[in-house]
């Protein structure tokens, strides 16, 4: 079975962090949509260097660029309705481990291993992603509360989850089968990040890793989520304050983020 990455490291204050809890102003009504997914048009997501893939023209195992992979996968899904960016590639997502990690991909040795593949804070990736104004900022999001992460998933267009994977979870993916709880989960492999795309009302929640879509049980993301973060895009922010959405006061939002611009 082919190497897969992991390397998300732990939760970081960031002072640029907003907290989506400050602008959804208003307990919503009885939601009229249970199902909310967005798909890649292709359905083919990239690896962006997180397992084996192929870089700079040479076959690459992969590293631990978890938490960039995530946020371009977001891209990858805008890219492809709005065409607004280039479609991101694994030159991307390595530029970037290179500058918020430190990852020098020429340090690879022979048995794979890299003195360099230390993993990346979330937060410290989206500074990165603000200051190359990929976004204009981001909110935290109470992943307990659940009226929250669904109506952030629709406003914001997927959300950006933190977890410490168990090794359950690993065997799950390569079985094709569901993230789901399970009694003996044989530890944390380490931490992850995970691209949200939506919610079904099975409820299953799907999220993109690894180059695949899989879904979770809102009891995976219970037990094993650390941190969620919606990643607010120019394009799409625009986009949706035109449909203007309910419970969001858009302008302090927009105050705030371009506080954060100064």
């Amino acid at each position: 079975m082919p190497q897969l990455f992991t390397g998300k490291l732990a939760p970081k204050y960031h002072a640029k962090t907003l907290f989506f809890k400050n602008y959804y102003v208003a307990v919503p009504p009885p939601p009229t949509v249970s199902y909310y997914d967005l798909r890649l048009r292709s359905d083919s997501w990239g690896m962006f260097g997180n397992g084996p893939d192929t870089y700079q023209g040479q076959p690459f195992s992969g590293c631990g660029c978890c938490a960039g992979a995530a946020p371009y996968h977001q891209v990858e899904l805008s890219t492809s309705y709005t065409q607004d960016v280039p479609t991101p590639t694994i030159n991307d997502v390595i530029a970037l481990y290179e500058a918020v990690g430190g990852y020098d991909p020429s340090q690879t040795q022979q048995d794979g291993s890299n003195p360099t593949d230390n993993g990346m804070a979330l937060t410290d990736v989206w500074d990165y992603l603000m200051k190359k104004r990929l976004i204009l900022g981001w909110v935290a999001i109470d992943w307990t509360n659940f009226a929250h992460v669904t109506a952030a998933l629709n406003i914001f267009g997927g959300l950006q989850r933190g977890v410490q994977f168990p090794q359950s979870a690993m065997d799950q993916f390569n079985s094709g089968q569901n993230f789901d709880v399970v009694a003996h989960d044989g530890g944390i492999v380490g931490g992850h990040a995970l691209f949200d795309t939506g919610y079904r009302p099975d409820p299953l929640f799907p999220t993109v890793t690894w180059a695949r879509r899989v879904v979770k049980i809102p009891a995976w993301d219970l037990k094993y989520t650390d941190e969620l973060y919606a990643l607010i895009f120019k394009s799409w922010l625009s986009n949706k304050t035109q449909m203007s959405p309910s419970h969001l006061n858009f302008s302090a939002l927009n105050n705030d983020l371009q506080a954060l611009q100064q």
